[in-house]
Formats: C-alpha cells, sequence, structure tokens
C-alpha cells in the first residue's frame, strides 16, 4: 500500500458550497462556507502529513482568488498547490489539464488522489491517466466504481476507502 504524496480536490461542491447564481469569483460572495465534512478530512489528512492541493475547474476567479475564498472558509492554510483553468491555461475536462498539472507536481502519478463531485471531470479523465480518484456523491445514493476510481457520499468515508485504491495514511 502507498501513502498518497498529494491528495487534490474539486472546489465547488466539493470543498465548497458553489452558487451556480453567481457569476462573481467566489472570494467576492458575501458568504462562503466549507463543508463540514471536507473540514473534517482536511484536518485528518493534515494530521496525517498527507498534503492537500486544489483541482477545479473554475474560470472565473484567479489562483489569488480561489485563495482568498480558502481563507475566508477558514481552510486555506490546509491546502496547496492550487490549479485552476486561469493559471494552467487549459480547461479541467481535457487532458492537457492534467497533463501540465502533472508536470508541475513532478509526482508519479500514482501517488496522487483526485477527489470531487463531477463524475466525468474529477474522476474519470483523471483516472484514465492513472489517476486515482474518488467521486464525491452527495446527491444521491447511486455508486459507482470503475478503473482506478470509487464513490462516497461523505468526505469523511474517504479514509475508509482508501485500501480500495492502493492507498493508506501513515500509521
Amino acid at each position: 500500500m502507498l501513502i498518497p504524496q498529494l491528495i487534490l480536490f474539486d472546489w465547488g461542491d466539493t470543498l465548497m458550497r458553489d452558487d451556480p447564481r453567481s457569476s462573481a469569483p467566489m472570494c467576492e460572495w458575501p458568504e462562503v462556507d466549507a463543508f463540514a465534512d471536507a473540514k473534517a478530512l482536511l484536518a485528518l489528512l493534515q494530521l496525517a502529513g498527507i498534503r492537500c492541493g486544489l483541482a477545479t475547474g473554475a474560470r472565473v476567479s484567479t489562483e489569488v482568488q480561489i485563495r482568498a475564498a480558502l481563507q475566508r472558509a477558514e481552510i486555506g492554510h490546509l491546502i496547496d498547490p492550487v490549479f485552476c483553468y486561469r493559471n494552467l491555461g487549459a480547461s479541467k475536462d481535457t487532458p492537457q489539464y492534467w497533463h501540465k498539472l502533472l508536470k508541475q507536481v513532478a509526482l508519479p502519478v500514482n501517488s496522487i488522489l483526485m477527489i470531487g463531485d463531477d463524475l466525468q471531470r474529477d474522476v474519470r479523465i483523471p483516472a484514465r491517466l492513472g489517476i486515482s480518484a474518488i467521486w464525491l456523491n452527495r446527491d444521491s445514493t447511486a455508486e459507482c466504481c470503475g478503473p482506478g476510481y470509487l464513490s462516497v457520499h461523505d468526505l469523511r468515508d474517504v479514509a475508509a476507502r482508501l485500501p480500495q485504491l492502493g492507498f493508506q495514511l501513515p500509521a
């Protein structure tokens, strides 16, 4: 079993509540909120010494604005690096996004885990490139597993499911 060297999270509706009606950067919203299960998992991973980053498809926000929103939600100190459309110059639903991300992190692909709520962009595309992934499905009881990925309904369940992807947390 491997200890993950980097766990990447999607941003909107994975770590923080998204408001699809808003066209402004999240850092400018009157209220921002991180999910309780996200805070719990990030705290657990920090205690375990696991590096956590963000891989978002957000197009409106710059990396600086994303970091400001993460700070407002009191999780900014737990997230680094941050990858987005604006700093990679590629859309998250393309392999180019993931290739550029992998080049920047310079880690073995099998040491990275991606967690997100979009089955295609956050799970299936990275899994096809060798990045293990977890689909966060808060909306239904549907399960979806495939080569290199599985699903959870609450982020607090991630640690218990890591062995199914060949990962473990340090003792």
